[in-house]
């Protein structure tokens, strides 16, 4: 790029003639012709309108405003900043006195903290689920920074994709860069357990807050765009930051605690930043009662959550044993680590039962890992409904009515926080589970009330359940299935049907299989083979 050039232009000058001795001005340095500006800049924009050699006199005489589309024509073939050539444009003008008033450069930053926060997981989450999804996780995320970060008078600068940059401007701006830090935190908590978001679903971020000199541009209509080292030091400070963490310079820190009141840091330490060239002390700050995990010898402070994505890595490649092992091991040493527990016991409940169910303890260990899942998020769907399967897999081994009983209480209460919280996949899942668990209590129990119940619930789904997933899809016509053979329907045309859908969607369903045999055996009574489900029973 060739040495920016003061074109002399003054406050109040005519724009019109004040751009038309600019252009000029630059066309003469650069040695070109009126039409060999012209035949340049039509060659190298082929898709815009083609420029005339009278369009350019009549720009340089100012008898025509240039306007910034052309002027960025021009100023490419120029190769000049575009600033040069739109003398009196209050956008362009800004800009240009930063590339030319050198000594008025650190007079122009203002004072301010910066506090960029993160996503954490969203790539990997946007990668397995649907777009819908992702983008309802990002844009709620983005919104709480928001929210909180303008509670405390900070002002959003930049929303960049699943990550939102906060400026904070005026007296105590670290204090409250950092008490909004904490609020957003402790709010995305908040609307977790209201929404009853478990993983992969809930939100977690991760934010670094810094302070110091920052030059505010602007470009068009956009916002302001903060620049600076100290942004450059709060992003760098972002990704080095765990899930759930505040990390900021020390000396941030310390002014913030000046006028406001934190939790003492969780680690200090000092690190290098990408891009900067001296060391850095840090601090480590968390809402009380959240879980700490140190950096480990690299400097990263989300060992546990890296950890974590491996484990769910192996579970996607469908390495089920090896990836329980991850679980395990993470869980072992983080007892209180909802997600690895709650897959432990996951993993667990698929297993097949052993031959001797009395002496089985799996049944008491998967209770501890959905125990510790529950200590955590107590209103947690996923862990109601893992207990509910438990139950239901204890009435399996014992044959005890109360256990199934129990189960659909349980399922219940997975149903009344999957509504809570909106989420409209887990609303779908526990449903159809309650009619698996309201089907087998009224073949066992005899109870016409949860047959009824079982078949409204059927009547209600099958207009949703097209949208579901497969897995989830294939379990609602095995459910539908089995209910309505359950209640005696000689329908068996369309009962075969549902089946064969259920296992299109899912081959590997092995309940299908079991009512493909029962329906054989109630379309050909005349075999000597009674049906598997007693249906006088309710007569």
């Amino acid at each position: 790029m060739s040495e920016v050039v003061n074109s002399g232009d003054t406050v109040g000058s005519d724009p019109k003639e004040a751009r038309g001795s600019a252009l000029r001005a630059a066309r003469e340095r650069a040695g070109f012709s009126a039409r060999e500006l012209v035949e340049r800049a039509n060659k190298k924009s082929p898709d815009e309108s083609p420029l005339s050699v009278d369009a350019i006199y009549s720009y340089e005489s100012g008898r025509t405003l240039l306007s910034g589309r052309v002027a960025r024509r021009l100023a490419a073939v120029l190769d000049i900043p575009v600033s040069q050539l739109m003398i009196g444009d209050p956008v362009f003008s800004s800009i240009r006195s930063y590339l030319t008033d050198v000594d008025a450069f650190e007079d122009k930053a203002v004072q301010a903290s910066i506090l960029c926060a993160d996503l954490v997981g969203s790539t990997e989450f946007k990668r397995y689920h649907s777009l819908k999804d992702g983008l309802a996780k990002t844009l709620q995320h983005n919104d709480v920074v928001t929210h909180c970060c303008t509670e405390f008078g900070g002002s959003v600068v930049k929303y960049v994709g699943d990550g939102v940059m906060v400026m904070f401007e005026g007296e105590e701006s670290e204090c409250r860069a950092l008490q909004a830090s904490l609020e957003t935190i402790r709010e995305m908590q908040v609307l977790n357990g209201r929404r009853n978001w478990a993983f992969p679903f809930s939100m977690v971020t991760r934010i670094g807050v810094h302070s110091g000199p920052v030059w505010v541009f602007k470009y068009g209509e956009s916002p302001d765009d903060p620049r600076g080292t100290t942004v450059d030091i709060a992003t760098g400070l972002t990704s080095l930051a765990g899930s759930n963490q505040v990390l900021c310079t020390k000396q941030t820190f310390e002014i913030a605690a000046r006028t406001g009141t934190f939790p003492q840091p969780r680690d200090e330490f000092r690190r290098y930043l990408r891009g900067i060239k001296e060391r850095f002390d840090l601090a480590v700050i968390m809402p009380e009662g959240y879980h700490y995990v140190s950096p480990d010898e690299e400097g990263s402070l989300s060992k546990v959550q890296t950890r974590l994505k491996e484990a769910y890595r192996l579970r996607h490649e469908k390495r089920s044993s090896d990836a329980l092992a991850a679980f395990k091991r993470i869980s072992d040493e983080n007892p209180d680590n909802y997600h690895a527990n709650i897959s432990v016991a996951e993993y667990l409940l698929k297993e097949p039962q052993t031959d001797n169910p009395e002496g089985d303890t799996r049944l008491s260990l998967i209770a501890d890992y959905i125990d510790r899942a529950m200590s955590s998020q107590p209103n947690s769907c996923q862990v109601w409904l893992l207990q509910a399967s438990l139950d239901f897999r204890r009435f399996e081994t014992t044959h005890e009515i109360g256990h199934i009983r129990q189960a659909v209480r349980f399922v219940r209460k997975a149903i009344h926080f999957a509504d809570e919280g909106r989420n409209a996949g887990a609303m779908l899942q526990t449903r159809v589970c309650l009619i698996h668990f309201l089907q087998a209590l009224a073949r066992e129990g005899r109870d016409r009330d949860a047959l009824d119940e079982a078949r409204r619930l059927c009547m209600e789904l099958e207009p949703s359940v097209e949208h579901a997933f497969n897995d989830c899809r294939s379990d609602f016509y095995v459910a539908y299935a089995s209910v309505q053979l359950l209640s005696g329907s000689t329908d068996y045309e369309t009962i075969e049907q549902i089946l064969k859908h259920a296992k299109e969607l899912n081959p590997g369903n092995a309940r299908v299989y079991e009512l493909e045999l029962d329906l054989v055996k109630r379309r050909h009574p005349d075999g000597g083979i009674a049906g598997v489900f007693n249906v006088s029973a309710f007569e």
